[in-house]
């Protein structure tokens, strides 16, 4: 009996070595890896410099590009111009493969102070599903033209690095700019001058950035 017992308890940890593992892969930067980088937190977005700031509703538009979660940029697509439209903004990277895309906190991104579950994501040496890469500059542009616009930024890879900002405006004058230098905690950008804003690009000019992630947008009247 004792026999028989232990044969079939050494079968059961045969089965148990030889079962696939169906854990989720790990990631850092929207990037499957083999080894976990840490994940960033969550937290509440700072109103330090933030006008436009607040829970939504708060009076001004808000997007927090809380709509998609996929880990990976290989699971997903560029942000499609259209989808935040009926909002008043519309999102378009440097051409039709290109772009910027919507990830989950999953992704291993090493942030914090964005709310989660989600970040709209950038990543130069990621590919993306339609075989695009996503990167900069991303053009928000605003329909009606606003007053201002805020958003929050930071990268947990590219720490030091630059992001250029710029608003526009219909004529496309410069507005106001921001030249930004990147930290593990998302800084609020602020922007806004004499003239309505009716676009603002992100990680165009001098950037030298590759991998940051953006949140917390708004765009209204301080």
């Amino acid at each position: 009996m004792k026999r028989v017992v232990l044969l079939c308890l050494t079968l059961m940890c045969a089965i148990v070595l030889a079962a696939p593992a169906f854990a989720e892969p790990r990631s850092v930067n929207g990037m499957a890896v083999s080894e976990d980088p840490g994940h960033g937190d969550a937290g509440e977005m700072s109103t330090e410099l933030a006008p436009l700031g607040g829970p939504p509703p708060s009076g001004v538009g808000y997007t927090g590009v809380d709509d998609l979660d996929p880990c990976f940029f290989l699971n997903t697509f560029p942000m499609m111009k259209t989808w935040y439209k009926p909002y008043g903004v519309q999102f378009k990277g440097p051409s039709q493969t290109d772009g910027a895309a919507v990830l989950g906190e999953c992704g291993g991104w090493a942030i914090t102070g964005f709310t989660g579950p989600n970040i709209l994501a950038f990543n130069c040496l990621a590919t993306m599903a339609n075989g695009g890469q996503p990167i900069g500059p991303e053009t928000l542009i605003f329909s009606p033209a606003v007053d201002a616009v805020q958003f929050s930024i930071g990268s947990g890879a590219d720490v030091g690095f630059l992001v250029r900002v710029e608003a526009r405006n219909a004529d496309g004058g410069l507005v106001d700019s921001a030249n930004v230098t990147l930290t593990a905690a998302m800084q609020n950008v602020f922007l806004m001058g004499n003239k309505k804003i009716k676009k603002v690009v992100i990680g165009g000019g001098t950037t030298n950035a590759c991998i940051y992630a953006v949140d917390n947008i708004y765009w209204g009247t301080p």
